[in-house]
């Protein structure tokens, strides 16, 4: 049934990439040579930016983040709006949510919304099947809250805005969560299905995910539900992907995952060419650069093309077999 589905693959006339980039992180301070430098290393070979607006008082960090926004916008680069974490003022800290937020989040993204009204797709919360989310559950299902939260945010949509489900991960009750967002409860609640299908150090064609099956067997489990509700699937993006990666590995690295930056070509150019096979629309990397260094230093993610700071590793032209072009 599963290999049946996957030849009903909507067709997807081409593939647009993108990258994730963290401008709208308090912890990021660019000027606007920086920016601008910023916009040339990507807009070669991708289409789109995914930049996190968070629910936050307004400060100078995200007074920058519009300023990088408006830039992307006049280099035609699409922008992907992550609306994310809980208030400041929440005590359990920002992965936590419960019933009570449910309001005044949806209230929080229509001003984002409208504040940011070039940006029209918004991707809500980030990886919300992970445990992190639920320190202290309510009596609610986790995923049952996210439905009641979509609800609400969809209804204070402005109009024209597209709404991306918060990727979720391969991982824990990831069948219970994609039930829900397959199902007539949460259909009308939002517009693309957001998957993150991290494999690394595997190819993403062959690795194992959640309960045995392979990405392309979730896509096809995922058709079916949608089949099975009476409803058209969603498109599908993949809105984080990415492999840790540095030469020279040591065995520590090796074992927690991290590939050769050499392998990193052959790595994305098969991601490329699966996700092209399963009708996946858009498909954002992560990231531009490696995270920042935690303040022990001893750990940071080093998915980047570029090492923080901005030291070339790669160029995203090299890694992703796209002929290198000039920036205009």
């Amino acid at each position: 049934m599963i290999l049946l589905l996957l030849t009903l693959l909507p067709i997807v006339e081409s593939l647009e990439l993108g990258l994730v980039h963290h401008f709208g992180s308090p912890s990021v301070s660019k000027d606007h040579y920086r920016r601008v430098e910023d916009i040339q290393k990507i807009s070669p070979v991708v289409s789109w930016v995914r930049e996190g607006f968070y629910w936050l008082e307004d400060d100078m960090s995200l007074v920058k983040a519009q300023e990088f926004v408006l830039e992307y916008l006049e280099k035609n680069l699409n922008v992907l709006g992550l609306f994310a974490y809980s208030h400041p003022t929440q005590k359990e800290g920002r992965f936590y949510f419960h019933e009570a937020m449910v309001a005044d989040f949806g209230k929080a993204f229509a001003a984002k919304a409208k504040k940011y009204p070039k940006i029209r797709y918004w991707e809500i919360l980030n990886e919300m099947n992970l445990a992190q989310y639920y320190k202290s559950p309510d009596i609610v299902k986790p995923w049952e809250l996210y439905q009641k939260l979509l609800r609400e945010v969809s209804a204070h949509r402005p109009e024209g805005v597209f709404l991306v489900s918060g990727g979720l991960t391969f991982e824990g009750d990831v069948e219970e969560w994609l039930r829900a967002l397959c199902s007539k409860e949460s259909y009308a609640d939002y517009d693309v299905l957001a998957l993150h299908p991290y494999s690394y150090p595997k190819l993403l064609s062959e690795a194992k995910m959640a309960g045995g099956r392979t990405f392309s067997e979730w896509i096809g489990w995922i058709l079916q539900e949608f089949r099975n509700n009476g409803l058209e699937p969603k498109p599908i993006w993949i809105t984080e992907i990415g492999w840790p990666h540095a030469p020279g590995l040591r065995e520590e690295q090796r074992a927690w995952g991290w590939v050769e930056t050499s392998d990193i070509p052959r790595i994305l150019a098969d991601a490329i060419s699966e996700a092209k096979r399963l009708g996946v629309e858009v498909m954002i990397f992560y990231a531009l650069e490696d995270d920042e260094p935690s303040q022990t230093k001893t750990h940071h993610l080093p998915f980047g093309f570029y090492y923080h700071g901005g030291e070339t590793k790669l160029l995203p032209a090299q890694a992703l077999n796209i002929p290198e072009m000039r920036f205009k």
